[in-house]
């Protein structure tokens, strides 16, 4: 889900729910049971359009979330690189004395078989 699209369904979600509302006062003026109401098509795709809102809306959420995430990752990032700049670097370490190689020894060359 888009980002930018967070203010739409903000606005879809709002006027989902004063639709129903409006349409749950409308039917309990003419006097139906609540199981009736709960029946009726238009309410029905109303708290479907209500329902795709909300999932809408969680999807935006996890992205931002996602990215601020990013960004917290990124900070580090070049703050670790930065101090890693700006600290001295470690000398080498001096070997100790080391021991002699050992020479190795030349070898001999066979003889050539009598023929």
């Amino acid at each position: 889900m888009n980002l930018k699209a967070k203010r739409y369904e903000e606005s879809h979600l709002q006027r989902a729910q004063s639709e129903l509302a409006a349409r749950m006062t409308l039917l309990k003026e003419r006097g139906l049971a609540p199981k009736v109401m709960e029946k009726d098509t238009i309410v029905r795709k109303l708290k479907a359009d209500l329902r795709k809102s909300k999932h809408r809306m969680l999807a935006v959420a996890a992205q931002e979330k996602l990215l601020e995430q990013k960004v917290v990752r990124k900070q580090e990032k070049a703050a670790a690189e930065l101090q890693s700049k700006t600290a001295p670097k470690a000398e080498p370490k001096k070997e100790a004395a080391k021991p002699a190689k050992k020479e190795k020894k030349a070898k001999e060359k066979k003889a050539a078989p009598a023929a």
